[in-house]
This record gives C-alpha cells, sequence and structure tokens, in this order.
C-alpha cells in the first residue's frame, strides 16, 4: 500500500488564503452585480517568502461615477491574516481589508476601523465614496 504525503504547511496555507480571496471575489462580484456593476476579474501574480509564487483575483468594479480597483497585497501582514487593497482610480484614496481570524475588517489607511462591518452594505458605502467626484 502507497501512502500519499500530506502537502507541505506552506502549500496548506496557500491553498486556504487562494480561497479566502476567490470567495472575498465572488462576494463582491455578486454585490456589484447586483447593481449593474460591470466587473472585470483579472489575477495577478504574487510572491511571497513563505508562500512562494502564486495567482491570486483582482477586481476592477465600474460604478456609476469611477472605477474601483481590489487587489489583493499579500497573506503576511502585520497585524492581520491577509489584506486586500480597495483604491478608487480617480483619487487614489484607498482603504484597507485586513484578514483577522477568518474574517474581512475594513480600516482606512491610518489603521481607523471603517463605520459598518464589513459586508453588502460596507462594500457600496466605501464604493461610492471612493469613487466620488
Amino acid at each position: 500500500m502507497t501512502q500519499v504525503a500530506a502537502p507541505a504547511p506552506h502549500l496548506r496555507e496557500r491553498r486556504r488564503w487562494k480561497a479566502a480571496l476567490d470567495d472575498l471575489a465572488d462576494q463582491i462580484q455578486s454585490w456589484a452585480k447586483a447593481r449593474r456593476w460591470p466587473v472585470e476579474r483579472p489575477s495577478v501574480e504574487l510572491e511571497e517568502r513563505r508562500l512562494g509564487k502564486y495567482r491570486a483575483p483582482s477586481l476592477h468594479v465600474h460604478t456609476g461615477n469611477g472605477a474601483l480597483v481590489v487587489e489583493p497585497i499579500a497573506r503576511y501582514v502585520t497585524a492581520g491574516d491577509g489584506r486586500v487593497d480597495i483604491y478608487g482610480l480617480l483619487h487614489f484614496r484607498k482603504l484597507l481589508l485586513i484578514r483577522e481570524k477568518d474574517a474581512w475588517k475594513l480600516y482606512t489607511e491610518d489603521r481607523i476601523p471603517w463605520p459598518l462591518p464589513w459586508g453588502e452594505k460596507a462594500f457600496v458605502n466605501l464604493a461610492e465614496a471612493l469613487t466620488a467626484p
């Protein structure tokens, strides 16, 4: 009988991180499409010392006022279990989506918590704030 070796810890963690990013992208894409905001979903290549090279989903959401970009940054970050940046292209204002204990939390660049918990309402609120003229 042949035994199959378990994947290395870094491969398991990379798989978990990529699954969290895919779920997040699916969620945001669904919320945007409910508002008839067109969404493009290119992938980006990331490289982290502990995870190696991998591809992850990025989103370009076209609201009525402008484009919003959702871009994964890294799994290993200070004070969190992963980071995704959300920014508007018009003014390049940015918010940080930090994963903490399997939940996403939204912060300003200065690490001030966003007034709404992460969810559809917060996404719509930030999309409008980041793309306002």
